[in-house]
């Protein structure tokens, strides 16, 4: 156990936790130039588990959801080894501790899997992300993790589920339908009963038009209907398909002219389940939208510039912290709302920050109100770069 007791660590661990957290990452500092109390609330509403333990892997830290997660009441884990948390034999972990600070060494992060328990002894599975933190000369483990025992579950069924179709269809991933030229349906492989609920026999002899969402007919009609008059051509859509069941799926149909083929004749339409992405992009999308709305509602002014100091975007704190509207804002650069007497030396410090010579830099400066007013600012900017290090576009938070 560490000497520092749990509570005056935590505290120390607030104080100094900049440029760390974010999703179990390192960030940059602009985002922790709020106050204590705001970032309590953060890792308090986090969805994700996060704990903070010692370098001997004691627990000094837990959040809310860490908490509910393993059943514990609050606090309870504060002091516990983490191994409590945890399934594994002690040689197990002994293995997996090494090839995480392996890692840690590395790649300065560790990402994977942990089978845990909870408190009263239920098994689950989580994704995890470890960070290593070096506070006052004392090395923490920071772990952020979410339960994804459902999703395991899920993709296992799955797993189970795509391995007996490759074995009905002889190792092929689609299920197969013929259709002739009135678009009526042949044949069907077996393996149609697990993408749409119906049987082979159930199929054939109807209009695979069928099979399709109405809402998708007219464009898959439009697309697929010149294919008749193109011997040997395949073309590709994505469409909702209707299981026998009433629920939907998405389907990536590609659809080939064999009529020309000895012994084939029709048009053969290879079709898989593309649902779990479709979802997964719809996620995708609603993910972004919330990461706009968060930069849109923050409580500081944000602002986000081209290297020469173009607006990309702005949140909505910031056009109203100087009187411009929005549209109003857009039409001027950032130095012309910035004090005469203060713009040789931002000059100075975006130069170095493009650079590369600092990362990022804070500094009071003065800006222009719309009524011709002095507005004091406390401004932090640092430069967001791509995989090579070359710096994309300049982000600021001001105060």
């Amino acid at each position: 156990m560490p000497n520092k007791s749990p509570v005056k660590s935590v505290r120390t661990y607030k104080r100094n936790l900049k440029n760390r957290l974010h999703a179990g990452k390192v960030i940059s500092e602009p985002l922790f130039s709020t106050s204590e109390r705001f970032y309590e609330q953060v890792l308090e509403n986090m969805k994700e588990g996060v704990s903070l333990s010692d370098e001997e892997g004691f627990i000094i830290y837990t959040n809310q959801a860490e908490d509910e997660m393993f059943g514990y009441a609050r606090g309870e884990l504060i002091g516990q080894h983490v191994t409590i948390q945890n399934t594994y034999s002690p040689a197990e972990n002994k293995k997996i501790v090494d090839e995480i600070i392996r890692q840690l060494r590395q790649k300065g992060v560790w990402q994977g899997e942990f089978s845990n328990r909870k408190k009263d002894g239920t098994s689950f599975i989580t994704s995890a992300k470890i960070s290593a933190l070096a506070l006052n000369n004392k090395n923490y483990w920071m772990c952020v993790q979410d339960d994804i025992t459902d999703k395991k579950a899920a993709a296992d069924s799955l797993r189970q589920r795509e391995e007996r179709f490759r074995a009905l269809i002889e190792h092929s991933a689609d299920a197969i339908a013929l259709t002739d030229a009135t678009g009526t349906i042949t044949y069907a492989s077996a393996s149609v009963k697990k993408l749409l609920g119906y049987t082979a026999k159930q199929m054939e002899g109807k209009p695979g038009s069928m099979f399709v969402h109405p809402d998708d007919l007219k464009m898959a009609q439009a697309k697929l209907g010149g294919i008749l008059e193109r011997p040997g051509k395949a073309l590709t859509i994505e469409h909702r398909g209707i299981h026998k069941n009433g629920s939907i799926k998405w389907l990536e149909t590609t659809a080939t002219n064999l009529f020309d083929e000895p012994g084939i004749g029709a048009v053969v339409t290879n079709f898989r389940d593309i649902t779990e992405r479709k979802l997964a992009e719809e996620r995708l999308d609603e993910s972004e939208e919330r990461a706009v709305a968060v930069f849109d509602n923050a409580a500081v002014a944000m602002s986000v510039t081209t290297l020469d100091g173009k607006w990309i975007n702005f949140n909505r704190p910031y056009p109203k912290m100087f009187g411009y509207s929005k549209a109003e804002l857009m039409k001027l650069s950032f130095a012309e709302i910035t004090h005469p007497n203060d713009r040789a030396a931002d000059k100075i410090n975006i130069a170095r920050l493009l650079s590369g010579e600092i990362k990022e830099y804070t500094r009071e400066k003065r800006y222009l109100h719309k009524n011709g007013s002095i507005v004091h600012a406390i401004i932090n900017v640092t430069a967001v770069r791509d995989n090579k290090g070359q710096p994309q576009y300049i982000i600021a938070v001001l105060q």
